[in-house]
């Protein structure tokens, strides 16, 4: 019994240093993402050329991240139908795609220092069951492994879904709304006819949810005063936008706080769950052997 408690307290001290250590030093060793790099290149590449009167068609193909390349494709071709575009546009596109990036980085390490841990954990677990199996003559049911393992594999494979369900649930509507106000902001005060404005902004796509319905019901009105009205929604489309974006980064703040609270809950249930689970066994067949 002796040797078994030493072992329970190794095994437990090792899930403790283990994740100490990781949650510290995963989260300094994300890949930084490429497509975000090359997309602000060419974003940078784009307002050089503004400035210097470069053809567009040097620009070359859109680098994909996210609604960034939406928003660039029709910035793009806003520049060629009219042969201008607003050059502070351009700047907001690379302030928000540094903090989508930012945010892509933090995202990333929860991820992957969460499945460190997991495997770390399966690694102690097993070599916890394989000690013991070898310091004491008691043979478990069969059927005890087997939750283990299906604990285990469940945790590994659900815990992606846990992720990406939450980040859709926290961030859905929010491309939509920003691709919407950019294209007034942009085409307002540009000559365009009121009701290719409003065509083109694709108000119809605006999805309403908990956190979005606001804003959406805001940009809705203004969009039918300025159908009823005219006028430039420019400098309204500019505040919208701003709040926007804040709305987002608190709904990203939220969402990484949200990621490591789900890793817990998954180490708790799945991986502390099968470590409980041999041990409850374990201590099942020392007292029937007694």
């Amino acid at each position: 019994m002796t040797i078994i408690f030493c072992l329970i307290l190794l095994a437990a001290g090792s899930w403790v240093i283990a994740s100490l250590w990781l949650n510290e030093s995963l989260n300094f060793k994300v890949k930084r993402s490429n497509s975000a790099d090359q997309l602000n290149l060419w974003l940078q590449k784009w307002q050089l050329m503004s400035t210097t009167g470069g053809s567009l068609s040097e620009l070359g193909e859109i680098p994909e991240f996210k609604f960034f390349s939406r928003l660039a494709e029709a910035g793009l071709r806003h520049a060629r139908t009219f042969g201008s575009f607003p050059r502070d546009l351009l700047w907001e596109w690379r302030d928000g795609l540094a903090k989508e990036r930012a945010f892509e980085k933090r995202w990333r390490a929860v991820n992957q220092s969460a499945y460190a841990q997991f495997l770390i954990f399966i690694l102690i677990t097993w070599s916890f069951v394989f000690i013991t199996s070898g310091s004491i003559e008691i043979q478990l049911p069969f059927t005890i492994y087997l939750g283990m393992i299906v604990l285990q594999i469940m945790g590994l494979v659900f815990f992606p879904w846990a992720l990406s369900s939450s980040a859709r649930m926290r961030l859905k509507g929010f491309s939509e709304l920003l691709e919407s106000l950019y294209v007034l902001r942009s085409l307002s005060g540009a000559g365009i006819a009121t009701a290719q404005v409003l065509s083109e902004a694709k108000l119809e796509n605006l999805v309403q949810t908990k956190i979005t319905k606001i804003l959406v019901e805001r940009v809705l009105k203004m969009a039918q005063i300025f159908q009823k009205q005219g006028g430039a929604l420019g400098r309204e489309a500019q505040i919208l936008l701003q709040e926007t974006w804040f709305l987002r980064e608190e709904s990203l703040t939220q969402l990484v706080k949200w990621g490591e609270a789900i890793k817990l809950v998954f180490l708790l249930v799945f991986f502390a769950g099968a470590y409980f689970l041999f041990l409850l066994g374990l201590v099942f067949e020392l007292l029937k052997s007694n």
